[in-house]
């Protein structure tokens, strides 16, 4: 597991090649870096979790423990992002929107465009560890459209039912659900169904090639003056996923349920609060370089995810 593990991240992090020698050509802009960006949010998410409910056969029980890992991931990010605001607001005596930042990237990870293909090669027995990948993807936006905003912005008005129900991530479950619970994939056109992989599997590339933009946009120099990014890195990168191991291991789960949280919860930092940060004139610079630190590091901290993972 640990080799597979390894093998699929540096081949994730590979992606991230073609941005960045395109950005060093002068062919792209930081400024082409939003356009791609709603095309990964807006479109590129509701197809991956459409993809990925299509590959199961519906089950009671399998809809019953995607139910409890949609309350389980949500528990788990939220309760170690209130741990983080509490020890960095008794650190710093008050909260900062750069402390809401760091706090909040220690717990929201890319589950997603990251963790996804990683799932699938981890878990290649078990499909449905890319569905808990889906719902991961639905607790974290939840918390992202909510806390991540509030925490940008201060503004408490985005602590709301509405911005934790309307958002892309929203509509691919909404579709996805039915098509699972009904088998409706079986009798889908299977151009539809190509169609639907393809545009789902478009989603890593775009995410991890905007990142390369972006790691040839910085000033790598004063990237590695800055400590505390290392620090907020691997405390994302394995603080957290030893939180969740640690409170889920003496609990009566499934193995792939506990073992994919804690997985997942080593994913780099979460590539939408780079976006959010840009759209709410948050700061934008940390958050790109937690982003990329992580990652870096992440193929380094997976595979050693893989051990604690195996006590299960």
């Amino acid at each position: 597991m640990f080799f597979t593990a390894l093998q699929n991240v540096l081949i994730t992090v590979f992606y991230a090649a073609p941005g960045f020698i395109v950005r060093r050509m002068g062919k792209i802009n930081e400024e082409h870096i939003s356009s791609l960006s709603a095309v990964l949010i807006y479109i590129c998410t509701p197809f991956l979790e459409i993809s990925a409910f299509m590959r199961l056969e519906y089950s009671p029980r399998l809809l019953g423990e995607m139910g409890l890992y949609f309350i389980i991931s949500l528990l788990l990010q939220a309760l170690f992002i209130l741990f983080m605001f509490f020890v960095l607001g008794r650190v710093h005596h008050g909260l900062t929107t750069r402390e809401r930042l760091l706090g909040l990237a220690s717990a929201l990870g890319n589950v997603g465009f990251f963790g996804m293909p990683i799932m699938l090669s981890v878990f290649s027995g078990y499909p449905e560890a890319a569905c808990f990948s889906s719902v991961n993807m639905l607790t974290l936006n939840i918390l992202g459209f909510t806390v991540g905003i509030f925490g940008i912005t201060g503004k408490r008005e985005f602590l709301s039912l509405r911005q934790a129900l309307i958002n892309p991530n929203m509509l691919g479950i909404v579709i996805a659900l039915p098509i699972y619970i009904f088998g409706l994939a079986d009798v889908m056109p299977q151009p539809l169904v190509g169609a639907i992989n393809s545009i789902a599997a478009m989603a890593t590339p775009i995410c991890m090639m905007i990142l390369g933009v972006r790691v040839a946009s910085m000033k790598l120099g004063r990237l590695l003056t800055q400590p505390k990014i290392y620090l907020f890195a691997l405390i994302k990168l394995l603080g957290f996923p030893m939180f969740c191991f640690c409170l889920l291991y003496f609990l009566p789960l499934s193995t792939i349920v506990k073992s994919t949280a804690v997985i997942l919860a080593g994913m780099p930092c979460a590539a939408i609060l780079q976006n959010f940060a840009e759209m709410y004139d948050g700061d934008a610079e940390l958050a790109a370089n937690l982003i990329t630190v992580s990652t870096l590091l992440s193929v380094l901290t997976i595979p050693l995810l893989t051990f604690p993972v195996s006590l299960f």
